[in-house]
């Protein structure tokens, strides 16, 4: 009897025990509920949300890497001499793919090893010609790709050598179009044969990717009609011993992103348009606007080391917010007709803006200055108006004339002294 009377009060003991779990357990949820604003069934709402938001991006990220596999895996699968895949097909060359790709149709060629050989884009194909991280190059000194029709290269390298003929690496005809995307494209001459890296009549874009110039320019467009485009993270490099522009255009030129570097920078002869990026010259103009010729600069970067961030022979106009600047040359050497409304003009050692003949008008925003003894603003000839804007001295003056005329408002801020005379700007 004494042992179901000690069994009985033990088993109460622990009903008793279990009881206040529950009710500590309930407790919590009620406080929980509670501090949560009592939305017991919004919260399984959201954690399923949440949870069909990961399955959702689990099954994306899985889709991505089949579909890069699938991309790839050809070449694992390749049988021996084969090169190139296109539309499900091995070929033992470039130039066989290329054959069987059907007209007017956007067909990508993967190529499957390292590859000697010139490859043409006849006028009625669109081709995109994967080098999956392979390198395409020339044999028997021919240029390595003639372009025809329109071209996308993307994610490898083209390379051309030449020891006694004067060819690019690229040609890109008349009605030709080109696309480079994480591409590097360089020309190698050991015997220093000059010619461009690429020989352009037609169009290219750059977005990523390099064109390398080894003694000529890396990108020379012949006709008024070219079309020239850069963009994203492209780089665009000169070399560092030849005096060659790095880009020469006669056509149509954007540049609203990417780097353009070497001795001396981009020479324009026809529409440049630049409002992102960064131009970069040692001892020549980072850019030259030539005679006849028109540039709009709106944004980005211009510097050289030891001449003018630009050399003005054509009409050339700023806006916007680019930064034009110089180490020991001039921010901007005008030679014709420049307006400034807006962004930086400067150099450290020496004129900020040197007129030599025609005329110049800053207005608006405009700031002009230097940091050493040679004026901000000087006029050797023709004519400088001064209607806004700041114009800041270093060490020397604001303004000094030799020969031409400057205007000056009153709604420009001069700091600094002046030399030569100055005319006060009158309607």
């Amino acid at each position: 009897m004494n042992n179901i009377n000690k069994a009985n009060k033990g088993i109460t003991l622990i009903a008793l025990i279990i009881t206040v779990i529950i009710l500590l357990i309930l407790a919590g949820t009620a406080i929980s509920i509670a501090i949560n604003g009592g939305d017991i069934f919004g919260k399984a709402t959201d954690t399923r949300e949440k949870w069909n938001k990961k399955v959702t991006e689990e099954e994306s990220s899985i889709t991505n890497t089949l579909s890069s596999a699938q991309e790839f895996l050809p070449e694992y699968f390749a049988p021996e001499g084969a090169v190139a895949y296109a539309n499900e097909t091995y070929y033992n060359s470039i130039y066989d793919a290329i054959e069987q790709i059907p007209s007017n149709i956007e067909t990508t060629v993967l190529l499957l090893k390292d590859v000697s050989e010139s490859v043409t884009i006849p006028a009625s194909k669109i081709i995109k010609i994967n080098l999956n991280r392979h390198t395409l190059q020339n044999d028997s000194e021919a240029t390595v790709i003639t372009v025809n029709g329109k071209l996308t290269l993307n994610n490898g390298t083209v390379i051309g050598t030449y020891t006694v003929e004067e060819k690019p690496t690229i040609l890109v005809n008349e009605n030709g179009e080109i696309y480079l995307s994480n591409t590097s494209v360089d020309r190698s001459s050991e015997n220093s044969v000059q010619w461009e890296t690429i020989e352009l009549h037609g169009k290219i874009s750059i977005d990523s990717g390099r064109v390398n110039s080894s003694n000529s320019n890396a990108i020379c467009g012949y006709e008024a009609n070219n079309i020239i485009i850069i963009s994203g993270s492209a780089e665009i490099v000169g070399d560092p011993n030849k005096h060659m522009v790095v880009i020469s255009s006669c056509g149509t030129f954007t540049m609203t992103g990417g780097n353009v570097s070497g001795k001396s920078g981009i020479s324009n002869k026809g529409t440049f348009t630049m409002t992102g990026g960064n131009v970069s010259s040692e001892t020549q103009p980072a850019i030259s606007n030539g005679s006849g010729a028109t540039a709009e600069i709106t944004g980005g970067h211009i510097f050289s080391d030891s001449f003018s961030g630009i050399s003005n022979f054509g009409t050339l106009n700023i806006s916007g917010n680019p930064e034009i600047s110089s180490t020991t040359g001039y921010g901007i050497t005008n030679l014709s007709t420049l307006t400034i409304s807006s962004g930086y003009i400067f150099s450290e050692s020496n004129y900020g803006i040197f007129t030599q003949t025609g005329t110049a008008e800053i207005t608006g925003t405009a700031d002009i200055r230097v940091n050493g003894s040679e004026s901000a603003v000087h006029c050797q000839g023709g004519t400088i108006t001064l209607l806004g804007g700041s114009i800041r001295a270093g060490t020397g003056y604001a303004l000094s004339t030799n020969g031409g005329t400057i205007y000056l408002s009153e709604n420009c801020n001069v700091t600094g002294e002046n030399d030569g005379t100055i005319t006060p700007y009158t309607n």
